[in-house]
């Protein structure tokens, strides 16, 4: 068993319902796209060296799983919060 300082039962379907809970407020929107983002889910992972690239490739890799879990548990989730933050980055930057 893999010792994990943060453990959290291993059950689909409870991850499927706190990522539900947390799709449902703009507050959980805005921590999943701040992670999205974070970690580079839409960016590239060649950087200057190969070190640089093995992390960045570590973050999408998260990214990606993150993704996942949202897809599951709303399909089409992922990109409603990218129209969000088109949304919110164009109000931002209309003032």
């Amino acid at each position: 068993m893999d010792a994990s300082f943060f453990y959290v039962r291993p059950d689909t379907q409870l991850a499927l319902e706190d990522a539900r809970f947390l799709l449902k407020r703009p507050e959980g929107r805005r921590m999943f796209r701040r992670m999205l983002t974070q970690a580079h889910l839409m960016g590239a992972s060649k950087a200057g060296d190969a070190l640089d690239t093995a992390f960045n490739e570590g973050l999408r890799s998260f990214a990606l799983c993150l993704a996942g879990l949202i897809e599951s548990a709303e399909p089409g989730g992922t990109g409603r919060l990218m129209a969000e933050s088109s949304l919110e980055y164009a109000a931002d930057h209309s003032k």
